[in-house]
This record gives structure tokens, sequence and C-alpha cells, in this order.
């Protein structure tokens, strides 16, 4: 339960953090327009966890050499992400090359890749070279799932938000979504019974 609840808080810890830094000109970050257009959300979810996959696979092998498996956190965290890289490359070119996508659908697997990037690899990452396979990979699938739920549960509050009458209107949206983020975050931290503050 608490690996679970982790996922759901680092998922939204993303969304947040994508809109505090990472917002463009529109003051809102990816996961939340993923989150209010439901229809991408199934899409972007399935390549978050091929990529997660791609990478938990990729990573553990590269943890078989006592070389890489000697190296520290940074070391590994740089070697993850170059990983999750190449992955993303691959997949672009696969989709350009193989199935001719359209430049939406490449955006989406883009921001899917970078969402992998916030999710997965740190988690992966924290779990040391000492787990296996299965675990890894179970990881790299609760990402997915993760990411599906959160996102979920953004277009859910994004839409309660926009249907709000009493709502004023200078606190419409962003202002309120970042509330609302912030209060989901907070309600999962409670449910894996860890606390806020050391």
């Amino acid at each position: 339960m608490n690996l679970f609840v982790d996922f759901i808080i680092t998922a939204l810890y993303a969304a947040f953090f994508q809109n505090i830094v990472l917002s463009g000109g529109y003051g809102v970050g990816e996961a939340v327009r993923i989150g209010s257009k439901p229809k991408q959300i199934g899409v972007v979810s399935l390549f978050v966890m091929i990529f997660s996959v791609a990478a938990a696979v990729s990573c553990r092998a590269l943890d078989l050499i006592p070389q890489v498996n000697a190296m520290g956190f940074i070391e590994h965290l740089l070697i993850f992400t170059g990983v999750e890289f190449v992955i993303y490359l691959l997949v672009i070119l696969i989709m350009i090359k193989g199935f001719k996508a359209s430049k939406g659908f490449l955006k989406l697997v883009g921001i899917a890749g970078f969402n992998t990037l916030v999710l997965a690899i740190p988690l992966l990452n924290r779990m040391g070279s000492s787990s296996g396979i299965l675990e890894a990979l179970g990881m790299a699938i609760g990402a997915g799932i993760s990411f599906a739920l959160a996102t979920t549960l953004i277009s859910v509050g994004i839409k309660r938000i926009k249907s709000n009458p009493e709502l004023p209107e200078s606190f419409k949206f962003t202002p309120a979504v970042f509330i609302y983020i912030g209060l989901l975050a907070l309600a999962f931290m409670g449910f894996s019974g860890q606390s806020l503050f050391v």
C-alpha cells in the first residue's frame, strides 16, 4: 500500500512541480493540460508505462555491470536519464518512420517521456541495484497507473472547478487547480502514514 501511495504522491507532486516551474505562457503544466483533455489521459499514461518498463529493464541490465552497480546516486540518476532519453528517441523514430505519427501524437509521446523522467526514474533510482527485475517492472507499471490516476483526479477536479459558479473569477482555474493538486498530494501523504515534517 505504501508503494502505491508513493506513486500517487509522486505523480501529484510532478503535476504541481510542472505547474510552478515548467508552465508555459498559458500558466499550466503538461499534466494539468492532459487532465483538462480526458481523451488524452489513456494515450499518455500508456506511453509513460512503456517508457518506464523499457527504462526499468535497461537500467536493471546495466546494474549487472559491476562498474555501474558501484556508482553513486547522482551517477545512477544520470545514467537512468540517459537511458530514458535514448528510449524516447527510439520510440519517436519508430512512430515517425513506422506509423507516420502526427505532430500532435508525437507531442503526447514527448509529454509521456518527460513525465516518465519525473515519475519513474527517481523511484527506480531510489530502489537501487538491490531490487530485482520484477520489482523494477512493478515500479514501472505502477508509474503508468499512478500517472493515469493522478491525471484522472486532476481532470475531475478541473471539471468541478469550471462548473462552480460560486468561485470568484480571479481565483478560477490556475490558482484553484494549484490548491486542488496540493490538497490531493496532502491527502495521499496522509494515507501513507508518513510525517510531512521530520
